[in-house]
C-alpha cells in the first residue's frame, strides 16, 4: 500500500469520526446555540424536544447578556421559552407542561412562530386571521392577542388550575350555562382558560395588555 493510499484512508476515517460525533450531539437532550452581536449575546438552550400529533414542541431557556455602554450598565436576563408548531386542537397534555406554564408567565410562548407582543399595546380594531387552528389578532401589524383550541374532554379544570398554580389566578367566572373562564396574571399581561360545562379545558387565549375597541 502506497503512502498516498494510507493518507487517504486516514482522512476518510477522520471524516467518519466527525460525522458520527455530529450525529451524537444532535441526539443529545440538551442543545445550546449562541448568537452574538456587537452589544448582545443570546444563548438559547433547548432542554426538551417532543413530537406530538400534528406538531412539534421545543422548550428551554434563553439567556440574553447585554454589554455595558457609557450610559447603561451590563445586564443578564435568563428566561424560559416554549415553542409549539402545529395544530393545538389535536393535543392537550402540553397545557400541563411546567415549561409551558413558565413561558406563559414570561410572555415567551411562541405558537407557529408567532407570539403576542410584550410591549403594552392598545388593541383597537384588531384584524383577525387564522394560522392553522389558531386565531390571531393584530393591530397595525402587531400581534396583540391570540386564541388556540385544545383537544376536548382531556384536561380537567382542577388539573389545569393545579398545573398553573405558580401563576397568579385573578378571576374565575362561571356563566349561567355552566361554562367557566379562569384568568391568570403574568409578568407581561394575562391569559384566560376556557372550560365547558363538564369542566374540561376547551381553549386558551393570551389577552392583550391594553384593550380599547374604537368605533
Amino acid at each position: 500500500m502506497t503512502t498516498k493510499m494510507i493518507n487517504k484512508l486516514i482522512a476518510t476515517a477522520a471524516v467518519s469520526t466527525v460525522l458520527l460525533t455530529g450525529i451524537n450531539v444532535a441526539k443529545a437532550d440538551t442543545v445550546t446555540t449562541t448568537k452574538t452581536t456587537t452589544t448582545t449575546t443570546v444563548v438559547t438552550t433547548v432542554t426538551k424536544t417532543d413530537e406530538v400529533k400534528s406538531g412539534e414542541i421545543k422548550a428551554g431557556t434563553k439567556t440574553t447578556t447585554t454589554k455595558a455602554t457609557p450610559t447603561k450598565r451590563a445586564t443578564k436576563v435568563k428566561e424560559p421559552y416554549y415553542n409549539y408548531n402545529g395544530y393545538t386542537s389535536r393535543n392537550a397534555d402540553f397545557e400541563l407542561d411546567k415549561y409551558f406554564v413558565q413561558a406563559l408567565n414570561y410572555g415567551n410562548f411562541k405558537l407557529n412562530n408567532l407570539s403576542v407582543t410584550k410591549i403594552p399595546t392598545i388593541q383597537s380594531k384588531p384584524v383577525k386571521s387564522m394560522v392553522n387552528d389558531t386565531v390571531v389578532y393584530k393591530t397595525k401589524g402587531v400581534i396583540t392577542s391570540m386564541s388556540f383550541p385544545v383537544k376536548k374532554g382531556v384536561i380537567k379544570k382542577a388539573d389545569f388550575l393545579k398545573a398553573h398554580a405558580a401563576n397568579t389566578l385573578i378571576s374565575d367566572k362561571t356563566s349561567k350555562s355552566k361554562n367557566s373562564v379562569a384568568t391568570f396574571k403574568t409578568k407581561v399581561g394575562s391569559y384566560s382558560a376556557n372550560f365547558d360545562k363538564a369542566g374540561y379545558l376547551t381553549s386558551v387565549k393570551i389577552n392583550p395588555s391594553v384593550v380599547t375597541y374604537t368605533k
